[in-house]
């Protein structure tokens, strides 16, 4: 028999939270048995280890450098096996867990994780691979808006039109083109090993970062963080889209006689396709702060019209915070390998050092980006789409494996029960919805 306060909260609200919370610990759970996995090889099979000398793209992770590939696969196993306690406490013990123990548990994992796998591989691998899936849909993008009559189609088609020809000018031919995608075709199918130890990474600290999370957003301060986030997300979602943009803007020198950042003017003359490499890695950063500040403007909420199918739907939030989240622990994982990359350790000056953390910001970037989006989906939580009007932020206690953590709150207790909220005795908007409409 259900409560009052049961029957009055809408049905999708309260059945899908149940299927977000088996999809998140899902996935961690998959995960987990995958480190194991992936550490068990490793030790049997130490040339298939990706931080292993003899591996043939080997690189070295933050703990792989201090301990060593043996000791880091025996660590990958370690890993996985506390991520499979977290979960099976979680799905099958009788009473929830403190908060606490939870969201402390899940960081651990997540954190270990990152410093066990965090390499420059995985983020030069993202690049390459974000870089060309941004050229072709720029292409396809600029052709649908054209069709739709959008005057932002024919902006950017300008924009390819002059970098195209900008390559032109400088002797850059078709064939130069498909030997350089060929060459980074088959560099990439050589690290396919590593490539798929750093999926199952990135799954593994994702799945188990979203419940730290929500465990955390369950106590009072994890609530009053999270409405400090939503007053706050304009900046802070400005300040990750500048993130990508020093990279941007120096990629974007390779256009004229004096690249910054890379080989001499004279190299590429010599070797004009490698000017193709740094627009592409440029013009992935260019899409990644457009693409972030879609959390703050109007198409972050509703599809633009000339999007076939979806065009003036509203945008579902996980399609917007599932590959922002996973963007910003890609960036945060890869951030002490590249600050390290520059440091005077690594026999670089001062100079370079900072020229490194300044043009690929990652240590900046990559929280900014995860605040950006932890806000966008508060934000989100409180549209009236998601219940009866703007939510509060400083009430309900979500599930601690639940994606909904990110995507769904409960309704306040006033709305829930319905009975009147003191606001509308009064005849006045209450305070929180105020507050909360303001920040929308």
């Amino acid at each position: 028999m259900s409560t009052p306060a049961q029957a009055s909260v809408p049905s999708s609200v309260h059945e899908d939270a149940p299927r977000a919370s088996a999809v998140v610990t899902g996935i961690a759970a998959a995960a987990s048995v995958l480190l194991v996995v992936i550490g068990v090889i490793w030790l049997v099979v130490p040339r298939l280890n990706a931080f292993s000398p003899e591996f043939a793209t080997s690189n070295t992770s933050l703990i792989s450098g201090l301990i060593g590939p043996y000791a880091t696969a025996i660590l990958a196993t370690m890993l996985g096996v506390c991520g499979l306690g977290l979960v099976v406490a979680l799905r099958l013990a009788p009473s929830r867990p403190p908060g606490w123990l939870v969201s402390g548990w899940a960081a651990l994992v997540a954190c270990g994780t990152a410093l066990a796998f965090g390499s420059l591989g995985l983020i030069a691998i993202t690049g390459y691979l974000f870089g060309m899936a941004m050229v072709v849909a720029a292409v396809f993008v600029a052709a649908l808006m054209v069709r739709r009559s959008s005057r932002a189609g024919l902006v950017l088609i300008a924009v390819i039109v002059v970098v195209v020809g900008a390559c032109v000018l400088f002797g850059v031919q078709w064939t130069d083109v498909a030997t350089l995608l060929w060459g980074i075709g088959s560099a990439l199918w050589a690290r396919i090993g590593e490539i798929g130890a750093d999926v199952v990474a990135v799954a593994a600290i994702a799945g188990f970062a979203a419940i730290a999370m929500g465990a955390f957003r369950s106590g009072a301060t994890g609530r009053r963080f999270e409405a400090w986030l939503v007053r706050h997300r304009r900046l802070l979602t400005i300040l990750a889209a500048a993130g990508p943009l020093p990279y941007a803007i120096v990629r974007a020198t390779w256009l004229t006689p004096w690249p910054l950042f890379g080989p001499s003017g004279a190299e590429m003359a010599e070797l004009p396709e490698i000017r193709v490499t740094g627009l592409m890695l440029g013009s992935g950063a260019v899409a990644a702060s457009i693409l972030t500040l879609g959390l703050i403007l109007p198409w972050g909420t509703v599809f633009p019209k000339w999007m076939p199918g979806v065009g003036g739907r509203r945008v579902p939030p996980a399609v917007a915070i599932a590959p922002g989240l996973v963007a910003a622990l890609i960036l945060c994982v890869s951030a002490v390998p590249m600050l390290l990359t520059g440091a005077p350790a690594e026999g670089h000056d001062l100079a370079t050092t900072l020229l490194v953390a300044l043009v690929l910001p990652l240590w900046f970037w990559g929280p900014a980006l995860a605040l950006a989006v932890w806000a966008y989906a508060a934000w989100r939580r409180a549209e009236p789409g998601y219940g009866e009007g703007p939510g509060d932020f400083s009430r309900g206690t979500p599930s601690y494996g639940s994606t909904r953590v990110l995507l769904e709150s409960p309704l306040p207790a006033s709305r829930r029960t319905g009975s009147a909220d003191p606001g509308e005795t009064s005849g006045r908007t209450p305070r929180s919805s105020r507050r909360n409409l303001r920040d929308r």
